[in-house]
C-alpha cells in the first residue's frame, strides 16, 4: 500500500504497458514481518512469474531488521525464482542483497532492471527495418549502375561491328534492359508489401491511429463481462494513461 508499489508500477508500466505486476502483501517491519516476507517468497516459487522483487523504502537500521534474519536471507538464497532487492535507499545494504541474484539500489531502480523495455525494442526494429531498406535500395542501385556501365562498353564496342550485328546487339541490350526494370519492380513490390507488414505489426503505429488498450489490475480487458460498474479502469494512449471509472455497461 506505500509509496513503493506505485513507484515500481509507474516504472513498469511506462517501461513495457503489457507487464503484468502480482503483489505480495507483507510486511516490511514490525512483529511477524519476516515470516510474512518468507511466506511472499514461497508464494511466488508456485506460479509463473519471471522475477520477484523484494523492495521496501527507506528506514532506519531497525526497520530493515527483517531482511537481515536468517530465515528471510536463507529464503532469498533458496528461492528458485531470480530475484532483485530494492530495500530502503542507495546507501542501504541488508544481508538479502548478498544473496539474491541482482541488488538495485532503491525499488525504482529494480523495477527498471526487472522490466522488458517494449518502445526502445520497437524503436530498434523500426531502425532496422530502415537500415535494411536502404542497405537494398544501395544494393539494387549498385547492379544497376554496372547493368548501365555495361552497356556503356557494348555500345563502344558495336561501333566496331557491322550494321547487321549492330542491330542485333541493340534489340539484345533492350531485352536486357526491359528484364533488368522488370525484375526490378517485382523486387521492389515485395519489399514495398513486406515494409508495409512491418508498419503495421508495429504496436505503436496502432496506437498512432487512434487504437487503444484498456486495461483492469494490469490485465488487457478483451470483455465487457471482465469488468464491474464502479471498477476503475486504465486505457493506453500513444502519448499517455486515461484512468476512468466504469458507469455502466452495455452488452
Amino acid at each position: 500500500t506505500g509509496a513503493v508499489i506505485r513507484d515500481i508500477y509507474n516504472v513498469t508500466k511506462r517501461k513495457n504497458p503489457n507487464t503484468e505486476l502480482i503483489v505480495y502483501p507483507a510486511k516490511v517491519q514490525g512483529i511477524n514481518a519476516e515470516n510474512e516476507i518468507v511466506d511472499g517468497l514461497k508464494y511466488f516459487e508456485n506460479t509463473d512469474v519471471d522475477i520477484v522483487i523484494v523492495a521496501r523504502g527507506g528506514g532506519s537500521f531497525e526497520d530493515l531488521t527483517p531482511f537481515n534474519t536468517e530465515k528471510v536471507v536463507r529464503a532469498v538464497f533458496e528461492c528458485k525464482k531470480p530475484i532483485i532487492t530494492g530495500v530502503g535507499h542507495e546507501t542501504d545494504f541488508s544481508l538479502i542483497d548478498f544473496v539474491a541474484d541482482m541488488r538495485a539500489p532503491t525499488p525504482s531502480v529494480a523495477a527498471e532492471l526487472a522490466v522488458f523495455d517494449f518502445y526502445a525494442e520497437t524503436n530498434n526494429i523500426a531502425n532496422t527495418i530502415t537500415r535494411i531498406e536502404n542497405a537494398i535500395a544501395a544494393l539494387i542501385m549498385a547492379k544497376k549502375n554496372q547493368v548501365v556501365s555495361v552497356a556503356g562498353y557494348a555500345v563502344n564496342a558495336m561501333e566496331k561491328l557491322s550494321l547487321n550485328q549492330k542491330i542485333k546487339l541493340s534489340d539484345l541490350l533492350k531485352t536486357i534492359e526491359k528484364s533488368f526494370d522488370a525484375n526490378f519492380a517485382k523486387e521492389k513490390s515485395k519489399l514495398d508489401l513486406l515494409s508495409l507488414r512491418l508498419s503495421k505489426a508495429n504496436p505503436l503505429e496502432l496506437l498512432k491511429q487512434g487504437y487503444s488498450r484498456t486495461y483492469k489490475d494490469g490485465e488487457v480487458i478483451k470483455s465487457v463481462k471482465s469488468v464491474r460498474a464502479g471498477e476503475t479502469i486504465e486505457t493506453k494512449l500513444i502519448d499517455g494513461t486515461i484512468i476512468s471509472e466504469v458507469k455502466s455497461i452495455k452488452e
